[in-house]
């Protein structure tokens, strides 16, 4: 199967809900469809989270699948930088990230380094004072450690992140291919009585929430902080937090909490949070 990407110059303003697009549908039918071909030919700017999407489904093709580069020299060379070409087959792997750039890793066991370099980079323009580091790159671990506890993935998870200084902007996605936030969820019998994705995702913001029952698998407590932490960072209107899983898209800001409908549904989690630093 081929599957060529629209050419849409940016479908990951959350704001107005169209982070729904065909890159990230590509991904949410991975259970069913799977390419042997992506082809980006028309693409003019591949958002992070997009990037992670591609990322993901190279990965759930055990790299078997075939990738054709943007025309766009500027969007081409970007593809390489963040090293999506290690997840597709007979791509170079000369990999030269930019300055601020978080490049795509894969994790199946431990959360390595992503929120420590996602922090650098807040904070490298004096954006970010250097005593909230901490705090926040505990935040970010939660969120990979949410999907390597939770999820029962295929691929782990997928990590990626990218500074935006001309607009003040970075931004970070997680995502998995795992059993959606309501399917975790309701495996604790505290909140078995879920019955959709809107009220999961809902619930998992508040804080201390987890559908771990005792310890997690490195036997230790969860904490139930990540997405309430960034949630509440985001209502703030410090950040842009969107969370989509099954069949809801979430968004938290300054403006509050908005719900969209995925239609088709997302099997997994996307998480994504774009950080307002200016």
């Amino acid at each position: 199967m081929m599957f060529r990407a629209d050419a849409r110059p940016d479908a990951g303003n959350f704001q107005d809900g169209r982070l729904k697009w065909d890159i990230l549908n590509l991904a949410a039918v991975h259970r069913t469809r799977l390419p042997t071909v992506v082809d980006l030919t028309d693409c003019s700017m591949l958002r992070p989270y997009s990037i992670a999407c591609l990322a993901a489904v190279g990965a759930r093709t055990d790299r078997q699948c075939q990738l054709i580069l943007p025309k766009d020299p500027d969007c081409a060379s970007h593809v390489n930088r963040m090293g999506l070409g290690r997840w597709f087959s007979g791509m170079p792997q000369n990999l030269q990230p930019r300055e601020g750039n978080i490049v795509l890793e894969q994790l199946t066991d431990q959360p390595g380094n992503f929120a420590t370099r996602a922090v650098e980079v807040l904070v490298q323009k004096e954006q970010l004072p250097a005593n909230a580091g901490p705090a926040m790159a505990n935040h970010l671990d939660e969120l990979v450690y949410n999907a390597l506890t939770h999820s029962d993935s295929p691929i782990g998870c997928i990590t990626v992140g990218q500074s935006f200084w001309q607009t003040g902007r970075v931004e970070l996605c997680v995502v998995d291919l795992g059993q959606t936030i309501r399917g975790h969820l309701v495996s604790n019998p505290e909140h078995a009585d879920l019955r959709t994705d809107s009220e999961a995702i809902r619930k998992a913001l508040e804080e201390g929430v987890t559908g771990t029952v005792g310890l997690n698998r490195w036997n230790q407590p969860n904490g139930g902080a990540g997405l309430f932490e960034l949630s509440q960072y985001a209502l703030g209107g410090r950040a842009e937090l969107a969370i989509l899983s099954g069949n809801t898209m979430l968004t938290v800001s300054g403006e509050g909490i908005r719900e969209s409908p995925f239609q088709g549904g997302f099997w997994g989690t996307l998480v994504n949070v774009r950080f307002l630093i200016v």
